[in-house]
């Protein structure tokens, strides 16, 4: 029950006036509270704070409205936007739903996404997702009979890339020791 009032809020605020209508002072009512529901769910600084509120005979239990920067509950359009467009880029959705690009990469890093070249992929993969990955790499890997070209093959994150590493031979130069030097290009 106590994990329960502490995310209610307003149920904490209604302990608060049922320990200020008898009469209670703001310690008791804060020792009250403690004992019952445990030490961690407020703080004395708060029960004083809604104790000013009452002796101004302010009892409305909402939160008056803070300054600065308002909170963007915007998860949703984000979602809708990738639903409909599942490998648009970070910065194509920001552009759909107004926030910068930070944010969404954030609400997107939170709700398990990744941006892979640009575009957000989910880290889960559908069972066609995974079955066109498998095809994919099996027909890699038929390519070629000899196993040569595994060492060019770099993997990471499920991402293949083939870096061919081309080197060109050392150039002799007419020097009287004989020993050659690479040329610049």
């Amino acid at each position: 029950m106590a994990e329960v009032l502490a995310k209610d809020r307003n149920a904490l605020k209604g302990c608060f006036l049922l320990g200020y209508v008898p009469g209670l002072s703001a310690m008791e009512t804060f020792r009250n509270i403690t004992e019952t529901l445990g030490e961690d769910i407020i703080s004395y600084k708060t029960t004083i704070t809604w104790f000013k509120k009452f002796k101004e005979e302010n009892y409305n239990a909402d939160d008056m409205s803070h300054s600065g920067r308002p909170r963007l509950d915007i998860d949703d359009d984000i979602i809708d936007v990738l639903e409909d467009e599942p490998r648009s880029s970070v910065r194509e959705v920001s552009s759909h739903t107004g926030p910068l690009f930070a944010t969404i990469f954030r609400h997107q890093k939170e709700s398990g996404r990744t941006a892979e070249y640009g575009q957000v992929i989910s880290h889960k993969l559908t069972d066609s997702q995974l079955k066109l990955s498998c095809d994919l790499s099996q027909s890699l890997l038929s390519r070629k009979r000899s196993f040569d070209w595994i060492l060019d093959i770099v993997t990471g994150n499920k991402k293949w890339g083939l870096y061919a590493h081309n080197t060109k031979a050392a150039v002799a130069d007419d020097r009287e020791d004989g020993i050659g030097s690479s040329k610049p290009l």
